[in-house]
């Protein structure tokens, strides 16, 4: 659970800080100006590096400070189910969650691929760097998604970078 209120802590940082800048940035607080993207990020990146630490210990089960496979993807499914909750508030959280009428198969295909592209080293673990590193590019995506932005007129993403976007739930926790 503890994965759970970290996502939402971070999230809820995010919406009063996006809430409050479109705030200002509609003329109700003066010459405060909407932070850019890079500034929110920077903002969160000390509550995810805090975050990741906790989220580690939380789902390290044999204690060697990294995550096997399923050690991960244990993680996810909580991330998944949590993602579920929020985007029944959120709808533009949806599509951040798991794929509707995904089989077991795919589905562990999937959660593969994303461990894989977290696996930056690939020592077949995820290291607390690496986790944080994972962390921040699913806030990242995740602060696009709150914003409504898309990835149109972006790059193309590298075969690397699909894998490790497969599965965006914020992943987060972390």
């Amino acid at each position: 659970m503890k994965t759970q209120k970290s996502i939402v802590t971070v999230l809820v940082s995010l919406l009063t800080v996006v809430g409050g800048a479109l705030t200002a940035q509609q003329g109700g607080m003066g010459s405060m100006q909407m932070p850019s993207q890079e500034e929110m990020m920077e903002m969160m990146k000390a509550e995810v590096e805090r975050s990741a630490k906790e989220t580690m210990e939380q789902y390290d089960e044999d204690n060697d400070d990294s995550w096997s496979l399923d050690e991960f993807k244990k993680l996810l499914e909580d991330m998944e189910t949590e993602t579920a909750e929020m985007a029944k508030m959120m709808p533009s959280m949806a599509k951040l969650g798991a794929p509707e009428g995904e089989t077991d198969e795919e589905k562990e295909e999937r959660m593969k691929k994303v461990f894989e592209g977290a696996d930056t080293d690939d020592d077949d673990s995820i290291s607390l760097d690496e986790s944080v590193a994972y962390q921040l590019e699913v806030m990242e995506k995740t602060m696009k998604a709150m914003m409504g932005e898309e990835n149109d007129g972006e790059e193309e993403e590298s075969d690397d970078d699909e894998e490790a976007g497969d599965d965006d739930e914020e992943e987060e926790e972390s």
